[in-house]
Order: C-alpha cells, then structure tokens, then sequence
C-alpha cells in the first residue's frame, strides 16, 4: 500500500533545517530561506504561521480535502490567495493524489493521527458534506448572505437522495428508513415552497427572514411531517 505523504515538501523544508542543508529544490529552497530569515516573503511567511498553529493548519487541510479550489477559500476566509496557494503546496498538496480513494484514506489517516480534537468534526464535515457547510461555519454574523433557490433546492434533494441510499436494503420500517422518508416528504415540500416563491433569488438575511416569515403559517413542522424526536433548525 502506498504511503500518502502530500505534506512532503514541508517534510522536506523541516529536514533540511534542522540538518541547517539547503534543498536543492528552488521552491524549496525559497522556503528554507524564508524560515531561517535569509529571505523576506510576507504571504509565505504567514503561510509558515498557520502551518505551525496546529487548529488553522486543521481548518486549512479541511477545505483542501473537501475539494474546494484555492481560490475560494482564500475569499471565504478573507486570506491572501498567495498564502494559500503555498500551504496547498506545502501541506496538503491534492495533484499528489491519484483517485479518490487514496483522498478518503488520508482524511482517515489526518482525522485519527494528526488531527486535534477540536477540528476533527472539520474534517468529517469537508468529506462528508462538502466545502459549502466549512464556509458556513466561518461566515461572520454580519455577513450578507446570497442564498441562491437553485442551491437550496439541490440542497434538500441531495439530503433525501443520502437518506433513501442508507435505508436500501432495510425493512421498511426502520429508523434509517423512517428518516430517508421524512426526508423526502420534507424536501419535497420545501421544494415546492421554493418554487412558490416568485424571487428568484433571496439576497441577504432581511429578505430571507421576511420570505420565511411569508411562508411560517402554511409550512409547520406538523405539515413537515417530523416527529418531536427530530431536531429542527431554522
């Protein structure tokens, strides 16, 4: 089996300063400059930071592993893209990977081996659900936000599509089953709210709430067809 290493040329970077050789590499040895003070590059030197703050290194990898490109997690989390673009060659450098299967096998390896306990859900939440719910954990409270209906509505698709694959081959009457079904009915209906609604887009919390608030009387959890076990977040 082979052993995932995408954080090579940090290894690298490390190595070579501790035994004070220079890599041969020019990237490298940009780097190995940088980190012994012989050169002066503001993104790269942040970079180092973050990498040596176990908790941003964590949150990094995280968006890096769900697939997001470099470019949008440089803008959902306000940093200078060229500080990204150096902690993805660096630390976790996804064209290392030759399918997918060697990328969940890492995201194992990272979440049990490496990663700290605080960012492990993190971790779970970029493979299993994808960059979108990263960057709703890091979105401001006084962010506006453009919620798009064609997003939201492949989003409740998405969610009963997952719960109806986890209930194939359980009795009908199961939990899981029970759920992919609630979740269907659910999503079929908020579906249809969306549909109702003549914006196309919903753009910014005001209007979104005065949208939810249109619809409150008429979608009920009852209507929703969720029982008093069932956690609801609105």
């Amino acid at each position: 089996m082979r052993n995932l290493n995408p954080d090579w040329r940090w290894k690298k970077v490390v190595e070579a300063t501790e035994n004070k050789t220079p890599p041969l590499d020019p990237f490298l040895r940009h780097v190995y400059q940088v980190c012994i003070g012989e050169l002066q590059d503001q993104a790269l030197h942040h970079c180092i930071d973050t990498i040596t703050t176990p908790e941003e290194k964590d949150t990094l990898v995280a968006y890096f592993l769900s697939g997001e490109s470099t470019e949008k997690i440089a803008s959902g989390l306000w940093m200078d893209y060229e500080k990204v673009r150096y902690f993805g060659q660096l630390m976790i450098d996804m064209s290392y990977f030759r399918d997918k299967l060697e990328i969940f096998r890492y995201a194992d390896y990272y979440l049990n081996n490496v990663c700290t306990e605080d960012k492990k859900p993190y971790i779970r939440t970029a493979v299993d659900i994808g960059p979108e719910a990263l960057h709703h954990l890091h979105q401001l409270g006084a962010e506006a936000s453009a919620i798009s209906a064609d997003t939201f509505r492949s989003g409740a698709l998405a969610l009963a599509y997952h719960h109806m694959i986890k209930s194939r081959g359980q009795s009908i009457t199961s939990p899981i089953s029970n759920a992919a079904l609630k979740y269907m009915t659910a999503g079929t209906k908020l579906i249809k709210v969306l549909d109702e609604t003549k914006d196309e887009e919903i753009t910014g919390w005001t209007t979104a709430k005065l949208a939810i608030e249109e619809r409150r009387v008429e979608m009920t959890v009852d209507k929703l067809d969720l029982g008093p076990e069932d956690e609801v977040f609105h």
